[in-house]
């Protein structure tokens, strides 16, 4: 099993150990819903290491990324990122991506966790006669999500100059306790957050400068089950439990970054799934109660008959409701809809909604 820069500060701070492989992950470090509410009410911190990043660079790097991504690279200028997924010839989901610029012909990607192995040989595969140079730089950087309202406050104390300049998507090298750092404004979260990139010897000593600092701010260590569990749930983010090569970025809910005047790997297929419209979509669903959350991979019942399927579900309490996602059938995906989901064999009541059911207009997240 892989341990991150922090896998031994997140056990001195608590942590319980997931069991999933190939990476130790921290569940949890004491009690879920105090985690949640320190994100929501004031600032938390989690260990988001294991996600997989490419250093990308050579004359050639852009022109090889737009064929990689969906989304435009040319909005990228230096200093900015952007969201977008990667796709196969069929338009299915090959992996979700934020890609940042550091100059013309350097860039940054991200990916998911599960993605690095395929992401890898796929970068390979398109790269050759290429004039671009692909270096896997996921053990040689650690990566913080400090996210809430205290965020600005927090990294502000710590921080060699002001972050309160750093737009939405946009990013900045500071250093904290004398080590670099990027500092990018996204998160998985929907608060006001930054996530910090870390060359792995300085992990610990800027790990630890931020649970000092954060004695101030109400800043506690985040697990996963709080941050991919009830915070990115309530969000609408996807996870992998929301996307594969079986599921385009339409039916996903994220054909907005589809940019069709580009040419990447699927561009044709997507062009007709678009006209053709998606078969299902990824929807929100919020249960009539608390006490039941349905179960992943649950069936979603209209009219007596199945109607889509759950990806995962938790209880959320800010809506103090049990809510989730599911892929609904297009004739179903409706808000609004009144669908019963079998919870330990018994039908639970729900409805249908946007897949973001926690401050829809962003205005949280873009405070």
């Amino acid at each position: 099993m892989k341990k991150s820069p922090f896998y031994y500060l997140n056990l001195n701070q608590g942590a319980v150990m997931s069991g999933g492989k190939p990476w130790h992950t921290p569940a949890q470090f004491t009690d879920v819903l105090e985690e949640y509410n320190a994100v929501r009410t004031a600032c938390g911190v989690t260990d988001w290491s294991t996600m997989c990043k490419f250093d990308i660079k050579g004359p050639d790097a852009k022109a090889f990324l737009q064929k990689m991504i969906v989304n435009d690279i040319n909005r990228l200028t230096p200093g900015r990122g952007l969201y977008s997924c990667m796709c196969n010839e069929q338009g299915g989901m090959y992996d979700d991506t934020t890609v940042y610029q550091y100059a013309e012909d350097h860039y940054l990607l991200v990916g998911s966790t599960a993605g690095r192995a395929k992401d890898a040989k796929r970068f390979a595969a398109y790269s050759r006669g290429m004039r671009v140079y692909i270096t896997d730089v996921t053990g040689g950087f650690g990566l913080l999500s400090v996210q809430g309202p205290n965020t600005r406050k927090l990294l502000n104390s710590v921080s060699s100059e002001t972050v309160d300049d750093v737009a939405y998507f946009a990013f900045k090298m500071i250093q904290i306790a004398g080590h670099d750092v990027m500092a990018s404004r996204t998160g998985f979260t929907g608060e006001l957050g930054f996530e910090l990139f870390i060359a792995a010897e300085d992990c610990p000593c800027v790990y630890e400068a931020i649970l000092e600092a954060g004695k101030d701010c109400g800043l506690k260590p985040v697990g996963l089950l709080a941050a991919s569990g009830m915070l990115r749930l309530e969000k609408g983010y996807l996870s992998g439990k929301e996307y594969s090569e079986s599921i385009n970025p339409y039916e996903a809910g994220v054909g907005w970054s589809v940019k069709l005047d580009t040419d990447f790997i699927g561009r044709d297929a997507l062009a007709d799934l678009k006209q053709r419209g998606p078969a299902k979509r990824l929807m929100g669903f919020i249960m009539d109660g608390k006490d039941k959350v349905a179960p992943a991979g649950g069936q979603v019942l209209a009219d007596g008959a199945s109607a889509g399927q759950v990806t995962a579900a938790t209880y959320s309490p800010v809506l103090d409701r049990s809510l989730g996602l599911a892929y609904i059938d297009a004739a179903y995906a409706v808000e609004g809809t009144a669908v019963t989901i079998p919870v330990d064999g018994v039908p639970a009541a729900a409805k249908l909604c946007s897949k973001t059911m926690y401050d829809p207009e962003n205005i949280r997240l873009k405070a």
